[in-house]
């Protein structure tokens, strides 16, 4: 496209040889270009730029095609700066071509693409630039950013774009709330609509067939904000061409639909159980948690609640370490028994819980008898391989039979050890010596809730935790029902969705005296936690005259 300059102005051969140009430029500079993609300088540097130059008196030359445009001082033609200028820059070049001291050149887009510097054969192409010149080009430019030939956008096509935005910028990751902005085609709104064709050929993206036929196209635009509507369509153009944007629009257009359609799910509670643990974070997103419940049908409440939260240092490997903890946290546990032991919220519908359990062993399945199943509960389970709370797309769920109960050692004792291995198996080595010693004299029963195959993903699919609750009050009725225990010491090696799973089989009042587990160190056997039967709950094991810590579960 010519800027429409009088003729006397226009250099002819223009086009020729920047065709000779384009064709005889080493691929490697083609290629260089393409792999690393460049983009316009900031507005703020760009002042700056052109200010050095008027103040030096430095002579600068334009170089522009179609709507891109590049500027390069003649005493530093190997820095060839890209620019997408505004109207503070307009001022600045005529002060630089009131002075005499700017040159333009008009040329292909390709070849300004391709460089990366001023190239020699340039210099004898140059045109001393005046105001004239710079109003007409800078005219000609902002022509390129505006509708265009085409049809012009009617109501019905606005209304869907922002139907399919959510009245949000489309831009992956940003989402900016622009319903409260101006919606204009036009460059000094601050929300826009966003052409990914441009609706002019000569615009950035813009095609000789389809710019004119999508010009009116609401799948052709997106809506989006000032920043991102600038990168796309002059700072970067080039890292975003017309297929990526496409695939971001219906990206934002399925997330938009999703979220809305989460309108219509049950109020949902999120619940994070979340501590350091080994001293390493543990802090998942909550966006992450909002789209997993989204995805399983359940719409999330605004806040988030995170009792019990643990970000001190981790240090179970001390003597009394479980008083301390169970006292550390006594306020959030009497405060999550006295929310549920009523089961109705305040409207008296059912609240529907969603936990995201990510804590130590104890707390896991303290934090499941508490909370009780008098309530619908959804229990969600991280993927630590996928960084996520959503199950991996496609997972199948384990066939019946998975998990099984095995009464690994039977006698007439009324103690038992309880073992949840689904993510490994572990050894008798690793059992505290008071109940190894307890297996040597055949003291105590050993009932195990195994995995087929253990791993630590082993809970792939929303079915398979339902799979495991099943087998756990199996486990549960076992002991309660048949071997009428009076004590039961519990290890969990085992996904933490399903170690509060197992919390929530035990009924409260209902069952014995249950002794959890915890080994801090994998160098060491597990360790008497915490007691849990069904009334209270207390330090495992006295230290010295320290009286236990005992927290009330009724």
């Amino acid at each position: 496209m010519k800027w429409g300059f009088p003729a006397r102005f226009v250099d002819s051969s223009i086009s020729e040889r920047t065709r000779m140009s384009v064709v005889s430029a080493p691929a490697a500079i083609i290629t260089a270009a393409i792999a690393a993609p460049r983009r316009a300088i900031p507005d703020d540097v760009l002042i700056a730029w052109l200010t050095d130059c008027i103040s030096a008196k430095v002579a600068v030359t334009l170089v522009f095609a179609r709507h891109r445009c590049a500027l390069y001082r003649h005493d530093a033609p190997d820095d060839l700066v890209l620019v997408d200028p505004e109207q503070t820059h307009i001022s600045l070049l005529k002060q630089l071509a009131k002075a005499r001291m700017l040159s333009r050149l008009e040329t292909e887009l390709g070849e300004l693409d391709a460089a990366t510097a001023a190239a020699p054969a340039w210099t004898a192409r140059t045109i001393q630039a005046t105001l004239a010149d710079i109003a007409i080009w800078w005219k000609a430019r902002k022509a390129l950013f505006d509708p265009g030939r085409g049809k012009p956008l009617g109501d019905r096509a606005i209304q869907r774009v922002w139907h399919d935005a959510g009245g949000r910028c489309m831009y992956r990751g940003c989402g900016d709330d622009l319903g409260v902005t101006p919606l204009t085609e036009r460059l000094a709104g601050t929300a826009y609509l966003a052409h990914i064709v441009a609706a002019d050929k000569d615009g950035p993206r813009g095609d000789a067939l389809l710019s004119t036929k999508l010009a009116d196209d609401p799948e052709n635009i997106m809506l989006m904000c000032d920043k991102h509507h600038r990168l796309i369509d002059r700072i970067a153009e080039k890292e975003y061409p017309t297929e990526a944007l496409r695939i971001m629009r219906v990206e934002h257009q399925n997330t938009v639909r999703k979220l809305l359609e989460a309108l219509k799910y049950p109020d949902t509670k999120a619940i994070a159980l979340f501590a350091n643990i080994a001293n390493a974070t543990t802090w998942p997103s909550e966006t992450g948690m909002r789209m997993a419940m989204i995805n399983r049908g359940l719409k999330p409440m605004p806040e988030f609640d995170y009792p019990v939260s643990r970000i001190q240092r981790d240090d179970r490997s001390s003597i009394g370490a479980w008083g301390s903890i169970l006292h550390d946290h006594e306020p959030d546990l009497r405060m999550l028994v006295s929310r549920f032991s009523n089961v109705r919220t305040a409207s008296g519908a059912t609240e529907v819980l969603a936990i995201f359990p990510l804590h130590l062993v104890p707390l896991l399945i303290l934090g499941g008898r508490i909370v009780g199943q008098a309530r619908r509960v959804e229990v969600f389970q991280f993927n630590r391989d996928l960084q996520s709370w959503d199950f991996a797309r496609g997972a199948a769920a384990s066939p019946t039979g998975t998990f099984f109960v095995d009464h690994f050692r039977k006698n007439a004792s009324k103690t038992v050890l309880l073992s949840i291995e689904l993510s490994a198996e572990f050894a008798e080595s690793a059992l505290a010596p008071e109940l190894a010693s307890m297996l040597d004299e055949n003291s105590i029963q050993w009932i195990r809730i195994r995995a087929r195959a253990p791993h630590q993903n082993v809970i792939a699919h929303f079915e398979d935790l339902q799979q495991f609750t099943r087998v756990a009050r199996e486990a549960v009725n076992l002991v309660q029902d048949v071997l009428h225990a009076d004590h039961v010491h519990l290890i969990g090696v085992a996904p933490a969705s399903t170690l509060f799973a197992f919390g929530q089989v035990l009924q409260a009042g209902n069952h014995c005296q249950y002794t959890i587990y915890d080994r801090p160190d994998q160098k060491k056997p597990f360790r008497a936690a915490i007691t849990i039967d069904g009334n209270v709950v207390s330090d495992a094991v006295a230290v010295g005259e320290t009286p236990r810590v005992v927290i009330n579960l009724r």
